[in-house]
């Protein structure tokens, strides 16, 4: 029986951590194109807005954060510990044609980031005038 709870609570800690990994190295972001724009939507659970550092050029989006994850391990009805993972984000966002990083827009709620960038080089009409 003790064996048995052992291996429950090895498997348990095996899990966690590879959660954590998983979560530390596969943070998916979309990217969307339209005609005049790069929109960039990615979840970011478990990361507050004054732990992200957000740096964007011409060609990119870099993404960092630090974050601490408490996970409590139970054992039936009982709280046997309390464990604190950190991990770390650096994320990289290239885009094939350049964007205007002063003219970003960036919302953040419920862990959701949604980055709107112009992109440099859209030819816009311009009337000439005789």
């Amino acid at each position: 029986l003790a064996s048995d709870a052992g291996k429950v609570a090895i498997k348990a800690k095996t899990d966690i951590i590879k959660s954590v990994e998983d979560y530390t190295l596969a943070i998916e972001s979309e990217v969307n194109e339209t005609q005049d724009s790069y929109i960039v939507t990615i979840q970011l659970p478990n990361i507050k807005k004054e732990d992200l550092d957000i740096n964007i050029t011409s060609r990119k989006i870099n993404l960092k954060a630090e974050f601490d994850h408490e996970v409590e391990i139970e054992q039936g009805t009982q709280i046997v510990r309390r464990e604190i993972h950190r991990g770390t984000l650096n994320k990289d966002i290239f885009f094939r044609t350049e964007v205007i990083p002063e003219k970003a827009e960036a919302e953040y709620n419920n862990y959701l980031l949604i980055i709107k960038l112009p992109k440099a080089n859209v030819v816009q009409g311009h009337k000439l005038e005789l």
